[in-house]
């Protein structure tokens, strides 16, 4: 775990650091047009594999990203839209409660 938090550290000061908002973050090396997400997904699969991270798939990852998301704002909508879903119905799983939630509620 201590390598995912220096690598997240790393990620944020960097993005803090560089990166505007009118700047690609993940980019093709032939120019600086965005790269298609297939090319993004293949490319940080084979990092995850080279770092011995292949017990999960790339989209664990996003799963996890949508449920902060939506711990943090409780908004379901804000979340439908950000994870660019078209039915509401996909993005209900990440309303469900959890033990954690149900417990602090009783307190």
């Amino acid at each position: 775990m201590g390598v995912l938090r220096g690598l997240h550290t790393y990620i944020r000061a960097y993005f803090r650091d560089h990166i505007d908002n009118d700047t690609f973050i993940f980019t093709s090396q032939k120019n600086e047009s965005p790269i298609h997400r297939s090319n993004f997904y293949v490319g940080v699969k084979g990092i995850m594999f080279k770092a011995g991270i292949n017990k999960k798939g790339l989209h664990i990852y996003r799963h996890t990203c949508a449920m902060q998301l939506y711990r943090k704002s409780r908004d379901i909508l804000v979340t439908k839209e950000k994870l660019r879903h078209s039915d509401i119905k996909t993005t209900m799983i990440y309303a469900q409660a959890e033990k954690s939630d149900v417990a602090n509620a009783m307190r």
